[in-house]
């Protein structure tokens, strides 16, 4: 498809009309100031006159229509004028060749069935060219001397493409991916008086059809569990703030959280289910109707992000998932810190797939009334915990309270940066945390301080290098822990829980260099649109 402006036979028949000469009303020599026109062709321009106006109201029904891309198919639009056959020596078609019952202009279903976009819109053209309420008369005069062009403009959600489209296997091929990607097709008409050959109204009728964008080329989901006091209402656990004032998040390539502008249909909560409270069989469903506030014990909810609706969907068959793979691949998909591709594979406790769905499971814990911690001491640090369970075992993750997160286990080996120390004082059992409500137990792994240099914030100029396209590579046992460049180009700093897995590989065409406040010198990579990677962990070639 051509990137361009309108450049279809439409603008050729304005440049021809423009050379052509004007037709004028002829005067008469013998009577000064009078005009002789033919009675007939004042009539039949009125009849003209008073169709087109009908027609055009019906196409536009004021200045524009937005019908939904989603419920359209090929068939549904008219013929470019570009594609016609028989037209005049101005590049126009006649109003019979395009707009007779069932030529599939924009609105009529030429299948004979009434679907959602015809049903919903009054103002859609019917195909037949007497359902606009015409009389004989003017509908002759339409079939005699209207004539028009046709043009479709198409626009990608992301801006990337835009231009005329000049044909209909062209307009096939736009309208199948827009529906998947995002974006519009707009059909422009120009009607014309055979009689004269101008132009009959500059307020010419637009149909725009649209479908909606995703709402992503990323997705970085943190979803945390939950304690609250006995008597909490219930309903709280039906709302997306329930995840967002825990510390949950859905970030977008942007790094901005996206949690609240999520439509129903890429994300859902589900209902709690109990999980261990007295009186409820496990797996029992909690709802306000059955249980308006809740009562102590553990609780289980599920939450679903349908990453088809988020990230769009590929061409045909077999290809749903092209985008979320793609995306995956890239490292700009991650639950609670760990890719899709972990996820699929099953290497998640709490953390599922299926067709296009990922579903999170959160624990939410009620506790005594006013209750929701448990009394501690606590020392900063700055450090970086390793699981070391044996026999490939998952570390167990804690709440704040000290009580196990079921859904949740993080992998042996697996690296975490923390920087509290907890000691709870019933016990005197020491935790480090590695979320905002998620802790390791000190039995379970092994801390490491960090150095001067490898702070959770690097101050210095960065300098950003373009290397072409690269790969770079994780070294086995090491976990490629996410820097981010900071918005004045002065520093880089940590990603909390964001790390890339070991021998896994990223596609990197930028290195950034700099010199840090301690005179050290560092070099990332970047694997994503402003997501770095320490050169030391890992190769580059």
């Amino acid at each position: 498809m051509k990137k361009s402006s309108l450049m279809g036979a439409s603008v050729v028949a304005a440049a021809l009309l423009a050379a052509a000469p004007v037709v004028a009303p002829v005067a008469s020599l013998a009577t000064p100031g009078t005009q002789v026109v033919k009675a007939a062709d004042v009539t039949g321009q009125q009849n003209l006159k008073n169709y087109t106006t009908r027609l055009i109201s019906s196409l536009k029904g004021g200045n524009s229509d937005n019908i939904s891309l989603a419920s359209l198919g090929a068939k549904d639009f008219a013929q470019p004028t570009t594609e016609l056959t028989n037209l005049n020596n101005f590049g126009r078609a006649d109003f019979k060749t395009g707009f007779v019952a069932d030529s599939g202009l924009i609105g009529h279903y030429n299948d004979g069935e009434e679907t959602s976009a015809a049903s919903a819109s009054d103002k859609a053209f019917q195909g037949s060219i007497s359902s606009i309420g015409a009389t004989t008369d003017e509908q002759k005069a339409a079939e005699q001397h209207l004539q028009y062009t046709l043009t479709y403009d198409f626009n990608y959600a992301d801006g990337s493409e835009g231009g005329q489209i000049y044909n209909t296997q062209e307009l096939a091929t736009t309208a199948a991916y827009l529906k998947n990607n995002g974006g519009s097709i707009t059909a422009h008409y120009t009607f014309y008086n055979g009689f004269s050959n101008d132009r009959i109204n500059s307020a010419d009728p637009v149909y725009t059809f649209k479908t909606p964008s995703s709402s992503t080329k990323a997705l970085f989901v943190t979803v945390n569990d939950v304690t609250v006091p006995n008597g909490t209402p219930t309903s709280i656990f039906n709302l997306r703030g329930s995840v967002a004032d825990n510390g949950g998040k859905v970030l977008n390539e942007k790094g901005e959280n996206i949690i609240s502008s999520l439509s129903s249909s890429q994300f859902e909560m589900g209902n709690l289910k109990a999980y261990s409270v007295p009186g409820l069989t496990m797996g029992a469903g909690v709802d306000g109707s059955s249980m308006p506030n809740l009562v102590e014990g553990i609780y289980t909810q599920e939450i679903k992000f349908h990453l088809r609706e988020i990230f769009g969907t590929g061409i045909g068959a077999g290809h749903e998932d092209d985008k979320i793979n793609d995306a995956d691949n890239a490292g700009r998909i991650s639950f609670n810190g760990y890719s899709l591709t972990d996820i699929k594979n099953e290497k998640v406790a709490g953390i599922s797939y299926k067709d296009g769905d990922v579903t999170v499971t959160r624990n939410v814990t009620v506790g005594k009334a006013g209750v929701t911690d448990a009394p501690y001491t606590a020392e900063t640090v700055n450090g970086v915990v390793t699981v070391t369970t044996k026999e490939g075992t998952a570390a167990q993750v804690y709440d704040q309270a000290g009580n196990p997160v079921y859904s949740r286990a993080l992998a042996p080996g697996s690296r975490w940066v923390t920087g509290q120390k907890r000691t709870l004082l019933k016990n005197g059992k020491v935790y480090y945390q590695v979320s905002t409500n998620e802790f390791l137990s000190a039995d379970d792994v092994s801390y490491t301080a960090n150095s001067a240099s490898s702070s959770e914030h690097l101050k210095g100029a960065v300098k950003v290098t373009q290397i072409g396209k690269k790969v770079f590579t994780i070294a086995d046992g090491n976990y490629g822990y996410v820097w981010a460049k900071d918005d004045d180009n002065n520093g880089m700093h940590l990603v909390k829980s964001r790390f890339l897995a070991p021998n896994s590989k990223w596609q990197s065409g930028a290195k950034a260099n700099m010199t840090d406040s301690n005179g050290n010198t560092h070099e990332f990579y970047q694997v994503s649109t402003n997501e770095w990677i320490d050169g030391s962990v890992g190769s580059i070639n």
